[in-house]
């Protein structure tokens, strides 16, 4: 299982794949159906959209990681998991750090049956799997996530894990909360017949400069701790391990690991690993690959389990060379000197240990950097009983100068009859693929979109803005185009974190936006959750009612009247500024001279016009700035910034 995603647990299968005046600025949606047959449009499934905010305050954020069908009750219902920093419970008063919250809708109609906040004043909570197990009959809904506070017991310094087991009412059975020294990251969570196994790396020692060990902690159904410790470690305090991907082989009865590790700075080595449920080490398989004269090993990006037929495996995917920001550096000068990144796969024998197969090689792209592989694995539309390796992925595209989602089936396990689908002739900006969600014979694609144009001159975010995008593709070898395509979104930026198959009629989709779907003022591009429906078959959407708080003002008669600054050749107000200038003759137009400041931070230089009696209006904007200096290094790191960036305004005389 892969983090940020929900789980029905045992005998269920996985259920998905797991930051002013308001102004509607018109949904930014298109629908492209391309070869949709006649057969399909059967049953229209219900759609509605909900958004998670809280009432009461514009200023808190809400984010979630998961949705999952809900088995408590005999309708169908869906619930999400996320957390907040304010109020979505009319109950619970909240407490100003983030808490875990839990929303329950019915799946047909979108109506919100139930909500519980889990107020903790002691630190942040971070959602990373939601379990609903039909293996245990109360107690089968299960939270997990990270804290840096104390749900229980002694925080161990930094961000610990942690687990909250429910009843079917949503009260609390048992919480239980485990961590080493530092910040532990929760990268998996598996189910087998009797307990839960938490996948994760924590820190060795406080000195430690990176997480250095693998922790297992796994919980009986009964809520008995059946293990919890590091099973892996590597030494020296400058170098990682992390965790890349986790499976449960059923049949076998054996948790594998995708492990990446430096054991010198600088450098890599990734494997593969077998436990059995209680924690038992059984193999250690190292994936080693030479290309031209490169060596070094292939990361296992993603897994997927299969038991079809005589086949009983563990496929994995990812690339060559490996990206980790600047951990490792072995690959700068094959990368610098205009090397490619290798899309590939496998699989493995979960018993043994043993690589069945060599790698087959999907895609290569012509560009180092992190392509996001994920392999699943569905069945073909004209043979059912046919399974198909599916799998999705970033490909960069040097004509076109972006990234792009793409898409990939082969016949199982073979790796024979590959078709591909590539999102740039349906979207004509950058791609970000995140996830492959199988249905039936078809597959439902979905990430998020980069607009570089944008004409609304209200819009705070400038060129830029993400919106979710939604295709359906085929598990057909011969598959060229998505069965259709969906873009959803507002003025401002849309996120996508998970989608849910309810049944043949109802995809749940959730995600976080900075505007609305549905209509409600967000003043101050807080992130706030969305929950929609579509029908995958026929591709109905809701009636969305987007908006964007782009900051936009009034440009009539100032209130509070302007008043004299510090320069007596600049005057403002909470919303506009005015610079001044002797006479018209001082400038032939209106320019933006930022190097002649007002009042620094204010006016920044902006002379609205050449006569004195405009206006300069004062938008919101959003940019990447980098936090460290960028030399000639091709990635830095980077964070968001918002200003209160001036726009000049004039008539012509």
């Amino acid at each position: 299982m892969r983090s940020k995603r929900s789980y029905g647990g045992a005998g269920v299968g996985e259920g998905g794949h797991g930051r002013r005046d308001a102004v509607g600025c018109g949904l930014m949606m298109r629908v492209l159906l391309v070869a949709l047959a006649a057969s399909m449009i059967g049953t229209v499934g219900a759609v509605w959209v909900r958004e998670i905010t809280d009432d009461g305050s514009n200023s808190t954020i809400t984010r979630a990681c998961c949705v999952q069908r809900d088995i408590t009750g005999s309708t169908d219902r869906v619930l999400v998991l996320g957390e907040t920093n304010g109020q979505v419970d009319p109950n619970t008063p909240g407490t100003g750090t983030f808490d875990f919250f839990l929303v329950q809708y019915v799946a047909a109609t979108g109506v919100r049956s139930s909500v519980v906040q889990f107020d903790d004043d002691t630190g942040d909570e971070e959602s990373e799997f939601l379990v609903v197990n039909e293996n245990v009959p109360n107690g089968n809904v299960v939270m997990f996530g990270t804290t840096t506070g104390t749900l229980v017991g002694t925080n161990a310094g930094g961000r610990d894990l942690c687990m909250i087991i429910l009843s079917n009412s949503f009260l609390p059975l048992e919480t239980l909360q485990y961590g080493t020294v530092g910040d532990d990251t929760m990268d998996g969570v598996e189910v087998t017949n009797a307990s839960y196994i938490v996948v994760g790396t924590g820190k060795s020692s406080a000195g430690a400069a990176f997480n250095d060990q693998l922790l297992l902690w796994i919980v009986g159904f009964n809520f008995a701790e059946v293990f919890r410790g590091s099973v892996d470690s590597v030494s020296g305090s400058e170098n990682f391990l992390s965790v890349l991907s986790t499976a449960w082989a059923v049949e076998e009865d054996r948790l594998v690991i995708g492990v990446e590790k430096s054991t010198v700075p600088g450098t890599f080595r990734s494997e593969i690993q077998g436990y059995t449920q209680t924690a038992g080490f059984q193999w250690r398989t190292t994936t080693p690959i030479s290309i031209g004269g490169e060596t070094g090993f292939f990361g296992t990006n993603d897994m997927e389990y299969s038991n079809t037929g005589n086949f009983s495996g563990v496929y994995f995917a990812g690339q060559f060379p490996q990206a980790k920001n600047e951990l490792i550096t072995e690959f700068d000068a094959y990368c610098s000197g205009g090397g490619s990144t290798l899309a590939m796969y496998s699989w493995v024998d979960p018993a043994t240990g043993t690589i069945e197969s060599g790698y087959i090689q999907l895609e290569e792209n012509f560009r180092c950097g992190d392509i996001g592989i994920v392999v699943r694995v569905g069945v073909s539309q004209v043979n059912p009983d046919e399974p198909r390796v599916l799998f999705g992925y970033d490909l960069w595209s040097f004509l076109n100068g972006r990234f792009e989602m793409t898409y990939v089936t082969k016949v199982a396990p073979d790796g024979v009859g590959q078709s591909g689908v590539v999102l740039s002739q349906l979207v004509s900006d950058q791609q970000n693929f995140v996830g492959l969600n199988p249905i039936g014979t078809s597959a439902i694609m979905f990430g998020t979109y980069t607009q570089r144009e944008n004409s609304d001159p209200c819009d705070p975010q400038g060129p830029n803005r993400r919106n979710v995008t939604l295709a359906s593709v085929s598990a057909s070898t011969t598959t060229t185009l998505p069965e259709y395509f969906l873009e959803i979104g507002s003025l401002c930026d849309e996120t996508v974190s998970d989608v849910l198959t309810v049944d043949t009629n109802i995809n749940v989709v959730l995600g976080t936006t900075t505007g609305s779907l549905v209509g409600d003022g967000n003043p101050e591009q807080r992130p706030r959750v969305y929950v929609f429906t579509f029908d995958p078959v026929t591709a109905e959407l809701p009636t969305f009612s987007p908006s964007c708080a782009t900051g936009c003002v009034d440009l009539t008669t100032p209130s509070p009247e302007p008043t004299a600054t510090v320069n007596p050749n600049c005057i403002e107000n909470g919303t506009h500024c005015s610079c001044l200038v002797a006479s018209f003759s001082d400038c032939v137009s209106p320019n933006v001279e930022t190097t002649d400041s007002c009042s620094v931070g204010t006016c920044l230089g902006i002379r609205c016009d050449c006569d004195g009696e405009s206006l300069c209006r004062l938008d919101r904007r959003t940019d990447w700035v980098a936090t460290e200096p960028v030399g000639d290094r091709d990635v830095v790191p980077c964070e968001l910034l918002t200003t209160e960036f001036p726009s000049a305004l004039w008539t012509n005389p």
